[in-house]
């Protein structure tokens, strides 16, 4: 399995992270559970972090703004059985050696950490997502049930589409202007070539909303690599692949 790792979250000896990359094999980007491949794909990132099958969760993705809390009851769900509850893009947990997925191809894997507490988030950040704050719901999640500031909280965002890549009509004005001022909106919309068309910066968006709500800017890594630019990771827009994902993980080791 050939993945990179988040790699300032890595060195606080805290965690681990995985973004996985294509391959030769057809199979590689299958994760979706029922898929034919997908299983054996999870057995062999179990293998990969010396968990087991029910040691991975990740949620349905429907590109929601809600997180869920999971705990180790959860593990196995969306891999070896079905989610037990939907309607959510997010998870958080203070649990060790539970892996959280998430799944994406061009969309924002935002990972979590807050070193204080031991807590972690993975969330799934689409422009739905992005536009109704799912990462900062996570954050005040983890604020309300584990004690989190924060000022202490690390976020990184994953590969994806970058903001001169992600061209989006006008009708997406509208829903970023519910929790982003005109001035915050001027820094992630670019108007493109073509009329009606802007490019968004999804990234970006996210930072600000992340620093409006307490984290500190240094604490805040941006993307390392754009899906539509790098041919090591699954991109939607360039591949029109209705299967393949980059799979995203974070775990408390």
């Amino acid at each position: 399995m050939n993945y990179s790792t988040i790699i300032n979250f890595d060195q606080t000896d805290l965690v681990r992270t995985i973004c996985t990359q294509k391959s030769a094999d057809q199979n590689d980007g299958v994760w979706k559970y029922g898929e034919e491949g997908a299983l054996q794909n999870y057995e062999a990132l179990a293998k990969l972090f010396g968990i087991s099958l029910s040691d991975i969760v990740h949620v349905k993705q429907t590109h929601t703004a809600a997180v869920r809390i999971v705990t180790r009851e959860d593990g196995g769900e969306e891999i070896l059985r079905p989610e037990s509850v939907s309607g959510f893009d997010g998870m958080i947990t203070n649990e060790k050696r539970l892996l959280l997925c998430t799944l994406q191809a061009d969309c924002v894997p935002v990972f979590l950490l807050d070193p204080v507490q031991q807590v972690i988030g993975m969330v799934h950040s689409g422009w739905k997502g992005t536009a109704n704050q799912i990462s900062v719901n996570a954050v005040r999640r983890m604020q309300k049930e584990f004690g989190c500031r924060p000022s202490d909280i690390l976020a990184a965002m994953g590969p994806c589409i970058c903001g001169d890549c992600y061209e989006v009509g006008e009708d997406l004005l509208d829903p970023f202007a519910v929790y982003y001022s005109e001035e915050e909106r001027s820094c992630f919309f670019r108007k493109g070539e073509k009329k009606g068309k802007y490019y968004l910066d999804l990234p970006e968006a996210i930072r600000i909303a992340l620093q409006r709500d307490g984290l500190k800017e240094e604490n805040i890594t941006k993307p390392f690599s754009c899906t539509l630019h790098d041919d090591l990771f699954a991109s939607y827009r360039k591949e029109k692949d209705p299967v393949a994902r980059m799979l995203t993980g974070i775990m408390l080791v």
